[in-house]
């Protein structure tokens, strides 16, 4: 079982829980194929935010996720906020 990274945060989970509870979530509907491409390339993504200078430490559980998984960008402030990530560096 492969572990996904977290940040702060000590939270149990792996990419083939996140693969399982997205095509449960999915009800049958969702392409197999394409949830295997979503676990591939969720942790190379946030490492790619954080180079744009982005804090994502707040996780959250959303969706039906069995745990917290969500990570959401905070401000200055340590308040949720996508400012960054729709207005750049520079809002």
């Amino acid at each position: 079982m492969q572990p996904i990274r977290r940040i702060r945060k000590a939270i149990f989970d792996s990419v083939e829980l996140m693969e399982l509870d997205t095509l449960v979530g999915g009800k049958g509907i969702n392409n197999p194929d394409l949830v295997k491409v979503l676990r591939r390339i969720l942790a190379p993504a946030i490492d790619y935010l954080e180079t744009l200078g982005m804090t994502i430490h707040n996780v959250g559980a959303f969706g039906g996720a069995s745990v917290k998984r969500i990570h959401r960008p905070v401000d200055e402030n340590n308040k949720v906020s996508c400012r960054r990530l729709l207005y750049g560096s520079d809002f």
